[in-house]
């Protein structure tokens, strides 16, 4: 059955989004940025692309030039870098294992940040005041329940990424055997296109489990995804217009070097609050209560 829950339009909740965050911008900033530098205001699939398969720890000096090579100019230069690249190589393993570290960490605590961060914005939409703890209150119980989360969508937009790549590569290896590249080369552009589609559409799929799971901490891992497969059947082209409404505030932040970012994250993510606030009903519960309420206080 489709989700009968319809958010409003793009300007309306960007226009929402900014009504819940008026009066707390500055905490509401602080909490971005905390989250952001802490690996959890990104998507809730993590990647680790760090790539050691290029690397050389073997470094072998280059043969001392001979007195005829001796008189290039080039040739001393080059001695004196290899000597220098030599004695720098004891400080750069250890900062390439401690970069390594730390994303591991940011890989593993993130979606509890993520998850902290989702309660907070929530809370913003509920007319709260949650403060800066509120980003880290999923490490008492929900630490393993966000990382679980967190590593199926990873596996799921893996094996799409997977059979997508497998034919691919495939036809790639017939094209070169039987020299058909004429007609198989185009072919594994559109196989390629309709991936990566595939897993734009699996991503909106489940852009609202964390938010569902910051709502309803005691639902289980596979639960969450499936709801929020429901809840965004209909519903992806609409985030999708509401998160493109944003491109001319993107465009400012690359004209003040990034900078504007520190404000335009709280706002974006505050509106994709407000958009799962409507998608999942909460916004009709609430109206409706509100009516009772009134209809209490006049009888």
């Amino acid at each position: 059955m489709q989700n009968q829950h319809i958010p409003p339009c793009a300007k309306e909740t960007r226009a929402l989004a900014r009504e819940t965050l008026k009066g707390q911008w500055p905490i509401a900033i602080l909490v971005n940025f905390l989250a952001g530098i802490l690996g959890g205001s990104g998507s809730s699939s993590p990647q680790f692309n760090v790539d050691l398969s290029g690397l050389d720890f073997n470094v072998d000096l280059p043969t001392p030039p001979s007195d005829d090579i001796g008189i290039i100019g080039g040739s001393d230069f080059a001695v004196q870098f290899s000597t220098a690249l030599q004695s720098l190589w004891p400080i750069l393993i250890p900062f390439v294992i401690s970069v390594l570290a730390v994303s591991l960490v940011f890989l593993v605590i993130g979606p509890c940040i993520h998850w902290g961060l989702c309660r907070f914005r929530l809370g913003l939409v509920d007319g709260e005041q949650p403060g800066v703890g509120t980003l880290f209150s999923g490490f008492g119980n929900m630490f393993l329940k966000a990382l679980g989360l967190s590593l199926v969508q990873a596996v799921i937009i893996f094996l799409i990424s997977l059979a997508v790549f497998i034919p691919a590569m495939v036809i790639g290896i017939v094209s070169a055997i039987f020299e058909t590249t004429v007609v198989l080369i185009p072919l594994i552009f559109v196989i390629a296109i309709a991936g990566s589609a595939a897993m734009i559409i699996v991503a909106y799929r489940f852009s609202m489990s964390f938010y569902i799971l910051a709502d309803n901490p005691d639902m289980d891992i596979m639960g969450t995804l499936h709801e929020s497969a429901r809840m965004m059947k209909g519903n992806k082209w609409r985030l999708f217009c509401l998160q493109i409404s944003f491109i001319g505030w993107s465009l400012l932040c690359v004209l003040t070097g990034g900078l504007g970012a520190i404000v335009l994250a709280p706002y974006t993510g505050q509106a994709e609050a407000v958009f799962y606030h409507h998608v999942s009903g909460r916004a009709a519960v609430r109206e409706a209560v509100e009516e009772l309420a009134e209809i209490s206080e006049g009888l």
